[in-house]
Order: C-alpha cells, then sequence, then structure tokens
C-alpha cells in the first residue's frame, strides 16, 4: 500500500463493537473514526474522504443496506470500498449486502485476524498504481 495513512470510517451504533474494532486497526496507520448513525456518516464521509467505509448491516436511522446504496448513487462515495458486518451469516443476507454495493460481507463474531485480513484485502484492490 502507499506510504499515506489510511482513514476509514467505521458506522456502527454498538460502542463495544466500535471500540473493539478501532482496537484492532490502531494496530496499522491507520486513523479511524466512528460515527453512530448514517445521517451522521453522510457528514463525515464529506468532511473526512475515507479510504474505506466498514459498517453494520443494524443502523439506527437507515438500515446498512440502503445506505451503501445511496453510497453508490453519489459521485463522490461511489468508489469509495465498502465493508459490511451483520450478525445474520445466511446466503440470503451476504448476498443482499453484496448485491446492495459492499466490497466484503464480515458476520459477527469474527476471529481478528480474518477481519484484517479482509480489510487489507478491501484496501488492496483500491490501491492506486
Amino acid at each position: 500500500m502507499n506510504t499515506r495513512t489510511k482513514k476509514i470510517l467505521l458506522i456502527d451504533d454498538e460502542r463495544e463493537l466500535k471500540n473493539l474494532i478501532s482496537s484492532i486497526l490502531g494496530e496499522w496507520d491507520i486513523q479511524v473514526y466512528a460515527s453512530s448513525s448514517a445521517r451522521e456518516a453522510l457528514e463525515n464521509i464529506d468532511t473526512e474522504s475515507p479510504d474505506l467505509i466498514i459498517m453494520d448491516t443494524r443502523l439506527p436511522d437507515i438500515n446498512g443496506y440502503d445506505l451503501c446504496k445511496r453510497l453508490r448513487t453519489k459521485a463522490y462515495t461511489r468508489k469509495i470500498p465498502v465493508v459490511m458486518i451483520a450478525i445474520k451469516d445466511s446466503v440470503r443476507e451476504k448476498v443482499k449486502g453484496l448485491e446492495s454495493g459492499a466490497d466484503d460481507y464480515i458476520t459477527r463474531p469474527f476471529a481478528c485476524g480474518e477481519f484484517t485480513a479482509r480489510i487489507r484485502a478491501v484496501l488492496r484492490s483500491y490501491q492506486t498504481v
């Protein structure tokens, strides 16, 4: 990856999960900032220009699937990679997440090693050459 510090927007209303993910990603040279709702996230995207968005499928104001679809319709957010995190691990839910525009779908609970590998893989695939 290039040497610029990556910025990741984490969208989740659960404090424990935000703390866990921030802790995991804090071991890299990554700046993590969090939003508790879709509305707050949309404001943060405008000001922070994240390299990656990690979002829960269950948000208090807009579900993650609809938020992802919305992000894919806007020119300035269309190319930001999105990783969804969800408790639901059915094939139907995974397909729904990927079809809404997510680049990956991770079910909880997850192993930290797998989580970091998936995040790195998504960041790598969007790295500019």
